[in-house]
């Protein structure tokens, strides 16, 4: 499952991303999760991940741990492909 993660750094956090990335890494790795993109972001939200995880249950955890660091604020959603959104088209069409 894909999920969309933004976020803010805390304050503390903004010039220490040596200190900050190698332990998110390492969690995402323990939940399972594979981080397939990640870009710093210039405007309201200091960076977009897209991560690759085993179900909801995980990217949740993942964001309420980032969190609990003090690392900053997140923003978790779930992402679809288009064949994905096209089973919720589907869906849809077939309350109609």
């Amino acid at each position: 499952m894909k999920f969309i993660l933004i976020g803010t750094h805390a304050p503390e956090w903004v010039g220490r991303s040596r200190e900050r990335t190698p332990r998110a890494s390492a969690k995402a790795r323990e939940l399972g999760i594979v981080v397939t993109a990640n870009y710093f972001t210039q405007g309201q939200y200091d960076f977009v991940s897209v991560l690759d995880c085993p179900d909801p249950a995980s990217a949740s955890a993942f964001s309420i741990w980032y969190m609990e660091q003090g690392f900053g604020r997140v923003q978790t959603m779930l992402a679809y492909d288009s064949q994905e959104f096209g089973a919720v088209l589907d869906k849809v069409a077939a309350k109609s």
